[in-house]
């Protein structure tokens, strides 16, 4: 899990205080979703733009960022400011894999996920550097073509929610699938955005930002949101990702396994599907068969607050879970509603089981979500990462 944050002023000379205070502070926030790196986009009036990012957490780096030339210069005339606070789970922790990543000097890119498939999309250490090698062609355009972008992001198999600026558009491109969660306020003056709605609405009302008028939406899954910087204005356009070529069915098939909970009659189950990289649709077919019904342990790591625009800020404890099983390796989403009791309690980075009641599957990506209920903790998880290395700021 890592976090994204970011706004969009209408203000052709840089934003107010107010509101460059509350993106510190959805900066500082936002590290509870990943600390093991932290980096910024800014984009000013003329199009330029520039990153800063480094291996450490935001309550670091925020000051680091506010006293540098960039930081000064940009919230004198910016116009876009994009945050990245990493969780690391491909690559090492290092200035040079934190978040953002450049492509040809002109696009840059965060990504909240985890790719299953991110060496088919470039020979890279960190899976995201990847994905931005792969849509850095496609968004970084002054001609967009939907169907080559959707062709390009039916490439990938994984969980993404994606932020990216183009220079040579000058727009931002906010989209996401149901394993990432997005939301998006817009204001009279400008948009902003995050992984969690509840942390940015709160930086925003502990700022005194203008909300008069705020409208505030969940970011729907294969819904591409343009920010047009020069126009000032943000259109949305549904997407479907052009589904990858199954593989070969070749060879010997992999066996998709369902746990065994105790206290449940049933055993595990073996089914051939193919090599783990696209399911087919008759493929799913079989396996929703002998699924459904079955209970699974999964892993959760991200969650939206059922009853959006309500957040655990104001009480809410019923959350869509979302995570994976590490017991089979179709390319697959756990998802279930689950009732924390306490919005204080470390409901997130813990072990679940449930009974799946429901599968769905898109044929765009070939990719299956496990809906599940009976929820319950397994047990807590937790795992500290190593010491993070002494590099310097990476600067552009």
């Amino acid at each position: 899990m890592c976090g994204i944050i970011g706004m969009a002023v209408k203000a052709k000379f840089g934003p107010l205080k107010a509101q460059e205070d509350a993106f510190y502070d959805m900066l500082f926030v936002d590290q509870l979703r990943g600390d093991d790196s932290t980096g910024v986009i800014f984009v000013d009036n003329d199009g330029g733009f520039g990153i800063y990012k480094d291996a450490y957490p935001a309550y670091w780096m925020v000051n680091e960022i506010r006293q540098s030339s960039m930081g000064k210069d940009m919230f004198r005339k910016g116009k876009a400011f994009i945050g990245h606070n990493r969780k690391a789970t491909v690559g090492s922790i290092k200035a040079d894999t934190a978040h953002p990543f450049v492509v040809d000097e002109s696009f840059a890119m965060v990504h909240n996920g985890t790719l299953r498939n991110h060496k088919d999309l470039a020979d890279t250490s960190v899976d995201s550097e990847a994905l931005a090698i792969t849509l850095a062609p496609v968004l970084d355009t002054e001609e967009f073509s939907k169907e080559a972008f959707e062709e390009a992001i039916g490439k990938v198999n994984g969980a993404y929610a994606i932020v990216a600026y183009s220079q040579k558009a000058n727009k931002v491109f906010i989209f996401r699938n149901a394993e990432r969660p997005m939301a998006i306020i817009t204001t009279n003056e400008g948009w902003f955005w995050g992984s969690e709605f509840g942390a940015v609405s709160w930086c925003l009302a502990r700022n005194n930002v203008n909300l008069k008028d705020a409208q505030s939406e969940v970011v729907p899954p294969h819904t591409l949101y343009t920010i047009d910087l020069n126009e000032n204005t943000l259109t949305k356009e549904d997407f479907t990702p052009k589904k990858a070529t199954p593989p070969s069915q070749a060879g010997t098939a992999k066996g998709a396994k369902i746990s065994h909970i105790p206290g449940t009659t049933d055993t595990k189950k073996t089914v051939a599907y193919g090599d783990g990289d696209v399911v087919s649709k008759n493929q799913f077919k079989r396996l929703r068969r002998r699924w459904v019904n079955q209970y699974i342990s999964f892993y959760a790591d991200d969650f939206v607050e059922k009853n959006f625009p309500k957040t655990l800020d104001d009480g809410e404890t019923d959350v869509l879970l979302m995570g994976e099983s590490e017991e089979n390796d179709i390319p697959h989403t756990v998802q279930g509603h689950y009732n924390i009791g306490n919005p204080d309690a470390q409901f997130l980075d813990r072990l679940y089981y449930g009974r799946i009641y429901n599968m769905t599957y898109d044929s765009g990506t070939g990719h299956v979500t496990l809906q599940v209920d009976r929820i319950s903790p397994i047990m807590s998880s937790y795992s500290k990462k190593d010491t993070k290395n002494e590099t310097s700021p990476v600067v552009h």
